[in-house]
């Protein structure tokens, strides 16, 4: 059996990335979504339990601060900033295992930046429809 084991694409965190970019001026409502979103993936997932929520919330921080810089009501922005937003995530995943993971359970490779390179190329990829979706539901 062959397996790919690595991420192609996060959908929590590109959600998170597109709600915060168009509402980035309600600064409790993409906060508590962006904890809300790194709560179940910590919960659903293998890795040190409050890691994705302080990733989630540091990306969605910092996407806030760089939607209030650039036009956000251009929809050509959105997938730029998914992409770096995804990159940002696994950089501070990986930092934050570094910190929080002793040293004998720590797997450091060589391919770590073309796989965050392939996730946030695959989350880019599907982030549109999801862009399509949530410009469907607003009333």
């Amino acid at each position: 059996v062959v397996s790919f084991p690595w991420s192609l694409f996060d959908p929590l965190l590109a959600i998170v990335v597109i709600y915060t970019f168009f509402h980035s001026l309600d600064m409790r409502h993409y906060l508590v979504y962006a904890l809300f979103c790194g709560f179940l993936r910590d919960v659903f997932g293998l890795d040190v339990f409050g890691i994705s929520m302080l990733s989630y919330l540091a990306c969605a921080f910092g996407v806030a601060v760089a939607s209030r810089i650039i036009y956000r009501q251009n929809w050509v922005f959105v997938f730029p900033m998914v992409f770096f937003g995804v990159f940002l995530n696994n950089q501070l995943i990986f930092l934050l295992r570094v910190l929080l993971l002793p040293a004998s359970h720590m797997n450091f490779s060589g391919w770590f930046f073309i796989r965050s390179l392939v996730e946030s190329i695959g989350t880019v990829l599907l982030s549109y429809p999801l862009y399509i979706f949530s410009k469907r539901c607003v009333p």
